[in-house]
This record gives structure tokens, sequence and C-alpha cells, in this order.
């Protein structure tokens, strides 16, 4: 499982926020975005190697209005 797409567990398991259903929160890192009229494009800061031994990190798009994340791909090679 990607790790992005997993709430971190320091956050999951806060007292705070017991009995709330934590989404993804992804990873620490710098974030690039790109913008355009209905959506927001947003990169991973950091990359990982996957299951096939390739370093990659991935972007994924989100609506702008609803938040809701409507794709995603891989990004390969470094990311400055």
């Amino acid at each position: 499982m990607e790790f992005a797409f997993l709430a971190l567990t320091v956050i999951r398991n806060h007292p705070s926020l017991a009995g709330l259903d934590i989404p993804a929160t992804g990873q620490p890192g710098r974030v690039g975005t790109l913008v355009t009229k209905t959506l927001v494009i947003a990169e991973e800061g950091c990359r990982f190697t996957d299951e096939n031994g390739e370093a990659s990190a991935w972007f994924r798009a989100y609506d702008k209005v609803t938040g809701e994340q409507v794709g995603t791909g891989k990004i390969y090679g470094i990311q400055l």
C-alpha cells in the first residue's frame, strides 16, 4: 500500500481525534501545485521505491469545488 494513502499514525491515534474517520493525510515534504479552472493538481514532495524497485512519486488531481480526488499518476525521476 502506498504511504501517501495512509493517515499518519500519530494523527490517526491522537486522543482528541478519537472516533473520527481520518482520511489520507499525505506525508511531509515540499509540494508543487498547479491550479486550473476546475482542478488542483499536487505532486508529492518526496520519492519512494515502489514494488518494482523504481524511485517514483505521485501526483494527485482534486476537484476544486468538492475536494474529491479525481485522478492520480506516477512521476518517474527526480523532482526538484
